[in-house]
């Protein structure tokens, strides 16, 4: 099951007392668990608590330095407070050079992450002191640029996540501030780096990938010309949903990158997001007023947004032919189609945008059916997936769009109250046929 690639270190504690107990041996632990990049514990996972410890009370002591000299910064004088600040950084890092050539990188990714600390207060203390700051957000980029060199050197992950929320912070501030984020790719590339070929960080890579889309949509705002502030123009709904197809086609194809370490478990983690995600845009589409809207669109740039559609579609049949390729006719229905059924819905919500310039309410009707039929034949196709691979998140999922799109239906009442009672009736078809099937899929072995 995909899923237990998210529960590897409890998969190896659990496999570890299966070998403690003789119900398994050391060996077949071992290669049940390298089914799911695991493998079983080996003594040195105790030092973990050790370092979180020891980080905390460095982390603590030099907090403690900075409140002091704060309590006593007005009677202190402007050159030996610049001489202090100087110094203390200077200090950690010295002693986690030397902790570094001891061959102690975890101690001395501690006293580097106090000194990209003691570095960042320092930017803004001196700033203070010399009254400096027209545009703050230079202060956040210089310190998230002084510490991205000591999260590639020691590959720390304290570190790399300091860099990267100072590095997001100066993201939004820069936004906010109406100026460009132009040097983001240089802190996006290195974390990807991080989570790619160091240290797996899901949470980290999902962060960062979010923070690229969201500069990629200013990117695409002021190339569109808002060029002091940030503005979602009509044209970023294709991009969105765009990059949507993108990142759920991205993901299918990463998960079957078996030969390469970490990138199937971001590809899953990927791919079900945008599911998620994808499944809450089909809900909005399920009224009528969402198509009407998208019907009254006026696209300044229509020739951007067919080109953007051309791109989608070739970037995603790329993906799709990988998966043809690399796994076979057979498999392509399970992970390609799905991708698939992704771009046409998107393709559609672009071609209705593109074509029509005033509101049809039948055509909006009519549209307004689809959407709901797409949503219900979602929710059945992840409860069917969930019985053939046993995936409760799949089977919950999938019942639980069908269970929001029969509360939204009951808000409106679509086509009357005979149309509504009609429709629930259906759903109510759908999911006792399938706890049925469920049922007898779980007396058969099936896990549940």
């Amino acid at each position: 099951m995909k899923i237990l690639r998210f529960l590897k270190r409890e998969l190896a504690a659990e496999a570890r007392s299966w070998v403690d107990e003789r119900i398994v041996s050391e060996e077949q632990a071992g290669r049940i668990l390298e089914r799911y990049g695991a493998r079983l514990p080996d003594g040195s996972e105790r030092s973990v608590g050790y370092t979180v410890l020891l980080s905390l009370a460095a982390l603590f002591a030099g907090l403690s330095i900075l409140v002091f000299v704060s309590a006593n910064w007005d009677e202190i004088p402007r050159g030996l407070r610049m001489g202090t600040l100087v110094a203390l950084t200077l200090a950690f890092h010295a002693l986690g050079l030397r902790q570094q050539r001891a061959a102690n990188p975890k101690i001395a990714a501690i006293w580097f992450l106090l000194g990209c600390f003691s570095y960042g207060t320092s930017i803004f203390l001196i700033a203070q002191i010399y009254h400096l700051g027209e545009h703050y957000p230079d202060g956040i980029w210089w310190w998230a640029v002084g510490t991205l060199p000591f999260a590639i050197l020691t590959r720390s992950r304290a570190i790399t996540w300091l860099m990267a929320v100072v590095a997001l912070i100066w993201l939004a501030t820069e936004t906010a501030e109406t100026f460009f984020p132009i040097s983001w790719p240089l802190f996006a590339a290195a974390i990807f780096w991080f989570c790619l070929y160091q240290k797996e960080s899901l949470l980290l890579f999902l962060v960062n990938l979010v923070a690229t889309s969201f500069w990629l949509e200013i990117l695409f705002a002021r190339y569109l010309g808002e060029d002091h502030f940030f503005a979602v123009e009509e044209e970023h709904i294709p991009l969105t949903l765009g990059l949507f197809v993108l990142y759920y086609a991205l993901g299918k194809w990463m998960e079957g990158r078996t030969d390469r370490p970490r990138l199937p478990e971001y590809g899953m983690a990927l791919r079900l997001w945008s599911l998620r995600l994808g499944l809450i845009v089909l809900l909005l589409f399920s009224f009528a007023e969402a198509w009407e809207a998208a019907m009254k669109l006026q696209y300044e740039s229509p020739a951007l947004v067919w080109g953007w559609l051309i791109v989608v579609t070739g970037v995603t049949g790329f993906f799709l032919q990988r998966i043809w390729i690399e796994r076979g006719p057979r498999a392509w229905w399970d992970d390609g189609l799905s991708a698939l059924a992704y771009l046409l819905f998107f393709a559609l919500v672009v071609l209705i945008s593109l074509l029509t310039n005033e509101e049809n309410e039948n055509l909006a009707i009519g549209l307004q059916l689809f959407g709901n039929l797409a949503c219900v034949g979602s929710g059945i196709w992840l409860i069917l997936r969930a019985l053939r691979d046993s995936v409760t998140l799949y089977f919950y999922t999938g019942v639980g769009v069908i269970l929001i799109l029969a509360l939204l239906r009951y808000a409106d009442l679509v086509g009357d109250y005979v149309g509504g009672s009609l429709l629930f009736l259906f759903f109510a078809g759908v999911l006792f046929g399938s706890a049925r099937f469920w049922r007898a899929h779980v007396r058969k072995g099936g896990s549940s």
